[in-house]
């Protein structure tokens, strides 16, 4: 009579099987979070950061309706769109010369730059300002883009107050150097000159502020940077939007809430992986002790089964059995 073997049921999870799929699950959650944070335009705000053929044909006094602004200048005067303005400032712009200090010779194209955005509100900077224009053609033709009205965004990282301002026949007693770089600048700095700061933007040696400068490029000026090299940067003379954090695309106040939540799907699946691997060392371990006995009885099974094929063949065999 044969005898059937004892077979364990088959399980659908065995060795390495389960462990592969909560990493394949959790993997799957992670590409999900990417999935949807791609999907928000602002993501990929830092790719274009001019965003001139997204918001083409956009007024942009209305990109940031929710952005903070000093008041607009009450003072009235000549702008760059004078001819006899621009005459004048050219003049002017030759005594100026790129990667030195500003100098006492170039304080009049300084100051009539500072008029010009005197003169005008934000709106009318905004409409009139280029959005083209990059630090790498500032740096590298300074000449060709001096007195050029431009908009730029920035991470603010720095400001200093200056009172001891030289008399001025804009009546100006205060000014504000403002520091801060973007992707296309970084790592390097522009450095950017405005009368007033946005109300309530945070000011000092260390903040991290989204804002959009509009003003007029000067010179690339000098500067020492910490390792004590001595470099240049575009100076600018115009205003700040600030973009709060509240309504910064930039800096939402979930920006970093999927990453946490994917190290925490990482985390929960390192702990489970370990608390398998420790379970089936376990296992192994006992099927180690158990292993002699399950292959006695595994020979033994075998022996029988080679015992009673013999048999019946030596039954048929024999002719005296009938």
């Amino acid at each position: 009579m044969r005898r059937f073997r004892d077979r364990r049921p088959n399980t659908l999870f065995r060795g390495a099987e389960l462990p592969r799929l909560l990493t394949l699950v959790v993997m799957l959650g992670v590409l999900v979070l990417l999935m949807g944070r791609a999907r928000d335009p602002s993501t990929w705000h830092w790719l274009a950061p001019d965003a001139a053929g997204q918001n083409a044909g956009k007024p942009t006094a209305a990109l940031h309706e929710e952005s903070v602004v000093a008041d607009d200048p009450t003072a009235k005067g000549p702008t760059d769109l004078d001819p006899q303005e621009l005459d004048a400032a050219r003049e002017e712009f030759q005594a100026i010369t790129d990667k030195g200090p500003l100098s006492k010779e170039e304080m009049p194209a300084y100051w009539r730059l500072m008029a010009w955005q005197q003169h005008q509100s934000t709106r009318d900077l905004r409409e009139r300002a280029k959005k083209d224009v990059t630090f790498r053609k500032l740096w590298q033709e300074p000449q060709k883009w001096r007195g050029t009205l431009v908009e730029l965004p920035v991470h603010l990282r720095q400001t200093a107050k200056a009172d001891d301002l030289e008399d001025n026949s804009l009546g100006l007693s205060t000014m504000h150097e403002v520091w801060g770089w973007n992707t296309d600048s970084q790592p390097y700095w522009y450095w950017l000159v405005c009368p007033q700061l946005p109300p309530g933007m945070p000011a000092g040696q260390n903040i991290f502020e989204e804002a959009t400068f509009v003003g007029y490029f000067l010179k690339l000026l000098p500067y020492e940077d910490h390792q004590g090299k001595t470099l240049a940067t575009p100076l600018l003379i115009g205003r700040l939007i600030w973009h709060p954090a509240a309504d910064n695309p930039l800096v939402r106040s979930d920006e970093w809430t999927w990453p946490w939540i994917a190290a925490a799907g990482l985390a929960l699946l390192a702990a489970a992986r370990w608390g398998l691997y420790f379970a089936g060392g376990r296992s192994r371990a006992r099927r180690s002790l158990a292993g002699p006995a399950g292959n006695d009885e595994k020979s033994v099974e075998d022996w029988l089964e080679r015992a009673e094929g013999s048999n019946d063949e030596h039954h048929r065999d024999d002719p005296k059995e009938g």
